[in-house]
């Protein structure tokens, strides 16, 4: 697919924002605290994936489970073409759930060789994402990846904590060349459910 350039994808995502903002301007301060307010290419938290994609295709993608339980686990799209700000969207779904509920979507824009511009519009969506949460609390954060033994790999993370419970993170994934994974700048809503196993039972 064609890869357009890092001033396009910040006009694009501020449009996108910006019209969250102008949303949620309209409603109530409390339901602007609700993390299913949040959407990712138009998809949220607890939405049914089956709205949005075949029951063929979810059970065709590859399941990726945590460490310790296999309780939720993650798919991945790869890149689409016909996606309006993200190339890439990866959804984590409770087990056997014949429902296909979302706990989590993310949207991803992935980069080669230039992980600077990723921080650069993590920057900016931040700062966005502040004035659409005013009442989250927010964490900035820098680790090495989890997946990468050789301890090279880096993630830099902003994640808010919503008084609903949700979570939105915003992250810069700086893999090393002995890795194969690309560089990529993650935007992803999390269900208190997910991030209270995140927490207690994954690793």
């Amino acid at each position: 697919m064609t890869h357009i350039g890092h001033s396009e994808k910040v006009l694009l995502m501020r449009i996108f924002l910006t019209v969250l903002i102008l949303t949620f301007s309209l409603q109530s301060w409390t339901k602007a605290d609700d993390i299913r307010d949040f959407e990712i290419e138009g998809i949220s938290i607890g939405d049914s994936l089956l709205d949005h994609f075949s029951k063929e295709y979810i059970e065709g993608r590859k399941k990726y489970y945590y460490p310790k339980s296999k309780k939720f686990f993650r798919i991945n799209t790869g890149e689409m073409s016909n996606l309006e700000t993200y190339e890439a969207i990866q959804f984590q779904l409770l087990s056997n759930d014949k429902k296909y509920i979302i706990h989590s979507v993310s949207g991803m824009i992935l980069y080669k060789n230039n992980i600077e511009d990723c921080y650069d519009l993590k920057k900016t969506l931040v700062q966005e994402i502040k004035s659409l949460f005013p009442n989250s609390v927010d964490k900035n954060y820098k680790q090495k990846h989890s997946f990468d033994k050789t301890g090279k790999s880096i993630v830099e993370r902003h994640d808010f904590k919503l008084e609903s419970g949700g979570l939105v993170i915003v992250k810069c994934s700086d893999w090393s060349e002995e890795m194969h994974p690309a560089d990529k700048l993650t935007v992803g809503i999390i269900s208190k459910q997910l991030q209270d196993f995140l927490n207690n039972e994954a690793y």
